[in-house]
């Protein structure tokens, strides 16, 4: 039996009523975050120049793809959404994306939109664990794009009811039409969010199309010119083929630091060493960070743009040390601001052999750093760390969360409507239609 349909029988068994609780309860905490996180985003001035591109005069958005397409982009757009590290991207943004869209034009009840999340997180895991690290570090394709546009078919089909044999179609021809490269990771670029909007939106419209009769290659992910010879050239076909459901969306990590996630393992050092002690940034002599190679390609000290800026090591370890937090409006706004570099000029990023053998070993470590912060009395303090806060073996604090996510919901919306949605994407499984819900949320 081919790939394909190993893939769509797997995700036919994932139902609401057989979830594991705890996969249950992950699956809403995502929801909230990712709804957070797109309330957090709506309002900024690059989210309105994809609006624009999208509306029509009226300045609706009425077409789901292009609902999708502009709710991907600005989820991903401040850099605070969800990922996995061991599939290497951001699921929750093509997922969610794809799944508000297709509940707004065509309901949902919330049990629904569950089952449909977990199966997208699922496929999304699943394809990028076999195909990565070498996809995406190596070959340059960024797994939201590709392992996005799948799992947004599956989200959005799983919604709109198209049954197992045209899910297969729309898959395939997600998989087959899919893309997106991270060139953006080094010299910047509108790209780097307009890749989760294009694969939630290539995902929606591979439903639609499977719905009227459009087919798919059926050996799209194995065979010779398929999904994984062409995004990895080498890919793991034990795990391609392993046709168990994992619950990855357990592994899924939550952000608290607006920037690239293999900065965090190291941010969360320096919280930990400096801010959390107390101790004047002014004293610092140096601060040493050592990683994989793909820690030292983060040693960016003068970013121009604001995806760069996302992406330096130095310049977030900076922010970070003036500010005690990092958010958009700050990577944003002190791009040339001179304390900020004095204090980016004190951090030198190498890499260190053992990172990348570790590396080699487990394609997961990719963001594990090791720090040594310098005080100029002659003082110096240590940590290595392998995983950043908000993994699943280093969760995030309830209290960080619900921070985060009504911080986030101020800023395109009130108080009283925070906390209402707050509490009301808590237990998905209460909600009885989510079209009303997504309605609120973008309106």
């Amino acid at each position: 039996m081919v790939i394909l349909y190993q893939f769509t029988k797997m995700l036919s068994e994932i139902r609401y009523g057989t979830m594991p609780q705890e996969v249950k309860n992950k699956v809403s905490l995502c929801c909230r975050d990712m709804a957070g996180v797109f309330l957090g985003g709506k309002k900024r001035r690059e989210a309105e120049v994809v609006r624009r591109s999208l509306a029509s005069p009226d300045g609706t958005i009425a077409d789901p793809a292009l609902l999708a397409l502009w709710i991907g982009s600005v989820t991903r757009l401040i850099d605070l959404d969800d990922g996995h590290r061991r599939a290497m991207g951001h699921p929750g943004c093509p997922v969610w994306a794809a799944a508000f869209a297709a509940a707004v034009a065509h309901g949902a009840e919330g049990k629904v939109f569950a089952e449909a999340a977990a199966r997208g997180y699922e496929i999304y895991c699943h394809l990028g664990r076999a195909v990565n690290p070498k996809a995406y570090l190596e070959r340059g394709f960024d797994s939201t794009g590709t392992c996005g546009a799948v799992a947004a078919a599956v989200a959005a089909g799983t919604i709109m009811n198209i049954g197992e044999d045209k899910l297969a179609c729309a898959v395939s021809i997600a998989a087959s039409l899919c893309g997106g490269l991270n060139q953006y990771s080094l010299d910047g670029g509108s790209p780097k969010y307009l890749c989760a909007g294009w694969a939630a939106m290539l995902g929606v419209q591979a439903v639609r199309l499977a719905q009227c009769g459009a087919d798919g290659s059926a050996m799209i992910f194995e065979g010779k010119k398929g999904f994984c010879h062409a995004f990895a050239g080498e890919y793991d076909h034990a795990l391609l083929e392993d046709m168990t459901v994992h619950w990855d969306v357990l592994d899924v990590y939550l952000k608290r630091f607006a920037c690239v996630r293999r900065l965090h393992a190291a941010l969360d050092i320096v919280d930990e060493i400096v801010i959390r002690q107390n101790l004047d940034a002014s004293g610092i002599e140096n601060i040493d960070v050592a990683g994989s190679y793909f820690i030292a390609e983060s040693a960016i000290y003068r970013p121009e743009n604001l995806v760069l800026a996302q992406t330096s090591m130095p310049y977030a370890i900076a922010l970070l040390l003036k500010y005690g937090k990092i958010t958009q409006e700050i990577v944003e706004n002190n791009l040339n601001d001179v304390t900020v570099h004095a204090l980016a000029d004190k951090v030198r990023v190498g890499e260190k052999e053992s990172f990348n053998e570790a590396l080699a070993r487990r394609g997961d470590l990719w963001g594990a750093a090791e720090v040594t912060v310098r005080m100029k009395s002659g003082e110096s303090r240590a940590k290595t760390l392998e995983y950043a806060l908000g993994e699943r073996e280093n969760p995030l604090p309830d209290k960080i969360l619900k921070d985060k996510f009504l911080t986030l919901a101020q800023e395109s919306e009130d108080k009283i409507f925070a906390e209402d949605m707050f509490g009301m994407l808590s237990d998905l499984s209460q909600i009885c239609d989510m079209r009303e819900v997504v309605s609120r949320l973008i309106k």
